[in-house]
């Protein structure tokens, strides 16, 4: 991931009216998606619920009428009467009677020429057809044969509903049926045996419910389903109206109406869409370019711009989604979807307030007219809050502190949602709970991705926030306990020169905290070697009488190089890397080299100066050249015999004429004006600092002191 980061952020050069033109394109193209594929607003409603509003037909459309379809269907079925089956014990005794009578009476032979084979055979079929023949009126027949249901095995005969038993027309129906359907030669054997089974006189019937239901089932799935026209303007629902399924159908009949009849992709709808994406994005540019001329020339800092914005607008985009798939179960749930606080927050951590105020402008706006929610619940709760955020953030200073930050936009947004319910009449019902629920839910979820997101953003887009900074001025980071207990005197030159380049950086609106914490850093190289440094040598030895002028400088410079490796092992942020490296700029180690030119008899030809000379680069900021001030001044500043307020000036006006003299400035946007505001900072700073304190006598000394 580390490799990921270092890939965008090389790839990523300042300055580079290529890079920025791109990430306008980018910026571009997520406007233009998130305002032209935007979802259909229609109020989401719930069965058996009362209606909070009118709700009227926005376009002409149709939808299936369930209502008017069951009148079809009950119609179809008015002309089914019952349908009836031959009681199965019934046609059992009457074939074992039908049996007997062939077995035991010899008179049927007479003229007939059936032989008893084919009377017994028939006997046997004839019990099998009235086991599945089917009988009712003629009305219910003739409309299972139109219906093709079935139309062979049904007798239409008149039956007594109030009596139900077989009728005598049944059988000369039958005998015909069976007469047709068979072949000659067996034509007497039927007439015999259907002439035997009419005698019998205890025929019952019943009513066949198995297949009733299933004709029934037919006739129903014939009926097409009846759609009703709804007129542009029509009523669907009036306010307090309790909510039937046919309401629900015809919002969402309507609403896919309205979808089908945006045509997205006609391309008076995709110019629409991307004038307003395009003025949207000029705009923004053009702010950027007038009241933030910083951010708008750094790539960087508008990638991460960019990608705060796109990310809150995909939020936004993924939440419609959820709530537009499951309207009715989440619809009431997220009322007060509070989503633009998650980009102020990020914005104003990483970039400024001033940036992070006019995005929750534009992004409420832009989410609010666009999004399918309640437009007037969301701009009100996501200003707001987005506001709170702003305010809020200005005094974090730890990362775990975003969640405070979070739990107090819930305090806030909490009278905006007891409000909100007061006006509408629901304040005492569930819906205020779960509107409070809901709402800690999602802020306490974006300060997760905050959090998570806060490394992430500072490594990629080499940002420095206070965050970043207060984390490094733990007295407990390793480097800076080594600088304490190896280097104490580089350790105590560095907090004084924080002091001082803070002061400074203050004074001409620099950012004082990074040019402190970077004090702190400036000079980790001497971690290395400690006793060659001045401020760490106690005693009358010193070191380098026993080292040549030239190796003197060699290791005092080294002590830069040495500074950055020790950061990048330790992954201190670039911006801390580049200030050790420029804090010295291209000066020279003075003292060794008027040594080394008093070894070749002053002769300064004879003299390499590039040996004593710092490898730079020059400072690129107006923090780089305020640390390199006060670290000059500072040390130069132990070396005063006295220390009074125009001494201090005087040493200060030298030592930065001859920063100026050497061009160590040409490189940053430091003015003159700048450096007279730092001088006269540091002058009174050091002054008060160092100043001698009144010397008691013994008998008189304070306790305190």
């Amino acid at each position: 991931m580390n490799r990921w980061m270092r890939s965008i952020s090389e790839g990523l050069k300042e300055n580079r009216r290529g890079l920025r033109l791109i990430i306008a394109i980018v910026f571009f193209l997520a406007l233009f998606a998130f305002v032209h594929f935007r979802e259909v607003r229609v109020e989401a409603l719930e069965i058996e619920a009362k209606a909070s509003s009118y709700i009227v037909a926005q376009v002409d459309f149709s939808f299936p009428d369930e209502e008017a379809t069951i009148i079809l269907r009950q119609e179809a079925l008015s002309d089914i009467s019952s349908i009836y089956q031959i009681d199965p014990k019934s046609i059992k005794e009457a074939r074992l009677q039908v049996e007997d009578y062939f077995i035991r009476n010899k008179n049927w032979r007479g003229n007939n020429s059936a032989t008893f084979e084919e009377i017994y055979g028939t006997i046997e079929r004839i019990a099998d057809e009235l086991q599945k023949i089917k009988i009712t009126d003629e009305r219910t027949s003739r409309k299972a044969c139109e219906s093709k249901y079935i139309c062979m095995g049904m007798v239409q005969v008149p039956i007594d509903t109030q009596n139900p038993v077989l009728p005598k027309e049944f059988w000369p129906i039958f005998l015909n049926e069976e007469l047709n359907n068979n072949s000659v030669q067996s034509k007497e054997a039927i007439k015999l045996v259907v002439d035997r089974y009419a005698s019998y006189s205890q025929w019952n019937i019943e009513v066949d419910y198995e297949e009733l239901r299933k004709f029934r089932t037919h006739i129903e799935a014939l009926v097409e389903g009846k759609n009703t026209s709804v007129k542009a303007g029509s009523l669907i629902i009036s306010e307090g109206e309790t909510v039937t399924d046919r309401h629900v159908r015809q919002i969402a009949e309507m609403k896919k109406q309205i979808r089908e009849s945006r045509n997205l992709f006609s391309w008076n709808t995709l110019l629409g869409s991307a004038i307003i994406a395009f003025l949207l994005t000029v705009l923004i540019a053009r702010y950027f370019r007038l009241y933030h001329t910083k951010i708008y020339y750094s790539s960087l800092s508008l990638s991460l711009y960019s990608t705060i914005v796109i990310l809150t607008l995909g939020g936004a985009k993924l939440i419609e989604y959820f709530l537009i798939e499951n309207a009715q179960f989440l619809t009431d749930y997220i009322r007060f979807p509070v989503l633009v606080p998650f980009a102020a927050i990020l914005i104003s951590i990483l970039l400024n307030k001033q940036v992070a105020l006019f995005s929750s402008f534009f992004l409420t706006i832009v989410i609010g007219l666009t999004l399918a929610v309640d437009q007037g619940r969301f701009l009100l709760i996501n200003y707001v809050a987005s506001l709170a955020a702003i305010f809020f953030s200005q005094s974090l200073i730890k990362r775990k502190e975003v969640f405070k930050i979070c739990l107090l936009l819930w305090l806030i947004c909490t009278p905006i949602i007891l409000g909100s319910n007061l006006i509408s009449s629901s304040f005492l019902q569930m819906s205020t709970v779960y509107d409070l629920v809901v709402t800690l839910l999602l802020v306490m979820a974006e300060a997760v991705l905050i959090a998570l997101l806060l490394p992430v953003f500072e490594t990629a887009f080499h940002v420095m926030t206070d965050l970043r900074l207060m984390e490094l001025m733990d007295p407990n980071n390793e480097l800076i306990r080594r600088l304490c207990f190896e280097a104490p005197g580089t350790y105590q030159h560095s907090i004084m020169v924080g002091i001082l380049a803070e002061a400074a950086c203050l004074a001409i609106s620099a950012n004082g905290l990074l040019c402190r914490v970077s004090a702190l850093f400036h000079d980790i190289g001497k971690l290395f070697n400690p006793n060659y440094f001045t401020e760490n040598q106690f005693g009358d030895f010193n070191v380098h009488r026993l080292l040549s002028p030239t190796e003197s400088a060699m290791v005092i410079i080294s002590h830069v190089h040495e500074g950055v490796e020790l950061a990048k092992k330790h992954k201190l942020p670039r911006l801390i890397i580049d200030m050790i490296q420029q804090h010295h700029g291209t000066t020279m180690v003075s003292y060794f080299y008027q040594k080394e030119v008093e070894l070749r008899d002053g002769n300064s030809d004879l003299v390499d100066k590039t040996l004593f000379t710092y490898p730079g680069p020059k400072p690129q900021t107006k923090e780089a050249a305020v640390l390199m001030i006060c670290d000059t001044v500072e040390a130069a500043s132990r070396s005063l015999e006295e220390i009074n307020e125009k001494n201090v000036e005087d040493l200060v006006n030298r030592l930065v004429a001859q920063k100026i003299k050497m061009d160590q400035f040409s490189d940053c946007d430091i003015s003159f004006k700048e450096l007279e505001m730092v001088k006269k900072v540091v002058i009174h700073t050091l002054y008060v600092s160092r100043h001698s304190r009144i010397k008691y006598h013994s008998k008189n000394t304070r306790a305190e002191d």
